[in-house]
């Protein structure tokens, strides 16, 4: 039975669907790593997935029993199945292959491992997988193999599943190259932002200005906050007291609201009882806000009032004299010296700054005319950094979407063209239903697939090898023969060099053809591009 499977007349032309228990072969036998302590083993585990490298354990380190994978076994994370996690086994190397049981093997003669790896991280493929799961909530939940395996999978012929999955390589590598690229620019804006500061506050921003004006650095004049502003706090109002706080009243600031360039709202609000038993002082907008106090990066950080509020200890209010300096001009000054400010900070496990700190901070100020044309030169770049924020934003809202699109693209047929001589996925499924079924003598009486070279007798080679073997499974073996021939072979002059069993023989070519390793001429066979 398959589960919502599509309809044929829905399936793009030589496509087929099938249950991914009828597609999968995979029987990883199960291993115990604590048996051979000594031994190093090739572990894909969930928690090396991120880093795209299984990792490289001796046994003493594997705490727990797993099943042993081979190359091109694709596996399907069943544990919070929410998070996309599907792992292509790669080339086996020096150590035996293993993996998590929280992986769902997968291994089939009718897929592509490339191509399988796409769909099973395709949107509609993840949206089964989260659909039916057990446990309670979280990373608890888990996929169900009995159900997973009732799930519909679209098979295309062999040789688009290939197409198929060099296009999608190339275009998600071209995405995840966006994506790079679109990330890397707010640390750049970040660091913009930054010497656009230091060079106002230097007096770089305006040396030209300076020079039409007449004037020179000397005008600037060495002061303090306490010169050119007052400075106060608020408190926090007993919690205790239900008459102290409301739905709604008058705003009540805390150090985490200065993480914001402006402060409009508030998340709490106190009544007036709480103003008058307090002695709170309500402050007016354009007031700036400093935090004295609080976790990680808040200490130091500066906004500015834009509604009337009162505010709490951990916060310094900063009123300043407009006859003595522009408010918008020492705004920009303390973001310039945040790293500055904070060092003043004084305690032990937790420095704090205070009034007095606040007070004594260090402000160089030049006359009223160039603080004014640097607050408005520097809002011009700031407005065209926010500019370039919110475009890489929309366009990074919009990346995030493309590699669900194209998966989804891909496995409507829509990726690449189809092509009318592909052998159709219904004729490649019925053979290897009609090989399963047979006893296994009787392997060798499969039909020939079309334009293939009739079939070497077994009496014409030496079977000493088996597509079990480590050297040929998961392996361009095949091809190194054909590299070894030297000139493009027939079918059958390859098959008496293989020294494989005719079933094994066709399977392995078959493969070794979708994946690119060798070139089917339809009469005579050469190493593909992928072979090296």
């Amino acid at each position: 039975m398959i589960d919502s499977a599509p309809q044929a007349s829905d399936l793009p032309a030589g496509w087929d669907v099938a249950s991914f228990g009828e597609l999968n072969s995979f029987s990883g036998s199960t291993v115990n790593p604590a048996t051979r302590p000594d031994e190093v083993f090739e572990l894909y585990s969930v928690p090396s997935f991120p880093t795209k490298h299984p990792e490289q354990l001796p046994g003493r380190a594997i705490g727990s029993t797993k099943q042993t994978v081979r190359p091109g076994d694709v596996l399907v994370c069943k544990i919070n199945p929410r998070i996309n996690r599907v792992w292509t086994v790669g080339t086996r190397r020096d150590h035996e292959q293993i993996a998590s049981s929280e992986w769902i093997g997968f291994r089939s003669d009718a897929m592509v491992p490339r191509f399988a790896k796409h769909y099973f991280s395709e949107p509609s493929f993840r949206s089964l997988l989260c659909s039916e799961v057990s446990g309670v909530g979280g990373s608890l939940t888990r996929a169900q193999p009995s159900r997973v395996a009732k799930y519909p999978v679209l098979v295309a012929p062999l040789a688009e599943q290939a197409r198929i999955a060099d296009q999608l390589e190339a275009l998600l590598a071209r995405i995840q190259a966006c994506q790079d690229r679109l990330e890397a620019i707010p640390a750049l804006l970040k660091r913009f932002r930054k010497l656009v500061l230091s060079s106002a506050l230097s007096g770089d921003l305006t040396e030209v200005w300076r020079a039409e004006q007449g004037v020179g650095l000397d005008t600037w004049s060495a002061r303090t906050i306490a010169d050119v502003a007052e400075v106060g706090t608020g408190s926090t109002p007993l919690r205790s007291n239900s008459n102290f706080y409301a739905e709604t009243g008058t705003p009540w600031v805390t150090s985490a609201a200065t993480s914001r360039p402006y402060i409009d709202s508030a998340d709490q609000y106190v009544t007036k009882a709480a103003i008058d038993a307090h002695r709170l002082r309500v402050y007016r907008p354009g007031t700036l806000i400093i935090a004295m106090y609080g976790e990680g990066k808040t200490r130091g950080q500066v906004s500015e009032l834009r509604i009337d509020a009162t505010i709490n200890q951990a916060c310094a209010a900063i009123t300043v004299d407009e006859q003595q300096a522009n408010a918008a001009f020492v705004k920009l000054a303390l973001l310039s010296q945040y790293e500055q400010t904070r060092a003043l900070a004084e305690g032990g496990a937790q420095p704090n700054l205070n009034l007095s700190k606040v007070r004594g901070i260090p402000l160089r100020l030049p006359e009223g005319p160039e603080q004014a044309q640097i607050v408005h030169r520097v809002g011009e770049l700031f407005a065209f950094a926010d500019t370039i924020d919110s475009r890489v934003a929309a366009a990074t809202g919009k990346t995030r979407k493309l590699p669900s699109l194209t998966l989804a693209k891909a496995f409507r047929g829509d990726l690449v063209p189809q092509d009318p001589t592909d052998e159709p996925a219904s004729v490649l499924l019925a053979r290897i239903a009609a090989q399963r079924a047979a006893p296994p003598h009787a392997a060798s009486a499969t039909t020939p697939r079309r334009g293939r070279p009739p079939r070497a007798p077994k009496e014409t080679a030496a079977m000493t090898k088996s597509r079990q073997d480590d050297d040929v499974t998961g392996q361009p073996y095949l091809a190194a023969h054909l590299h070894r021939i030297g000139t493009p072979a027939s079918a059958e002059a390859l098959f008496k060099v293989a020294e494989l069993p005719v079933a094994d023989f066709y399977k392995q070519l078959a493969w070794e053809v979708a994946q690119g390793h060798v070139k089917d001429n339809q009469t005579t066979l050469e190493p593909g591009h992928a072979a090296g």
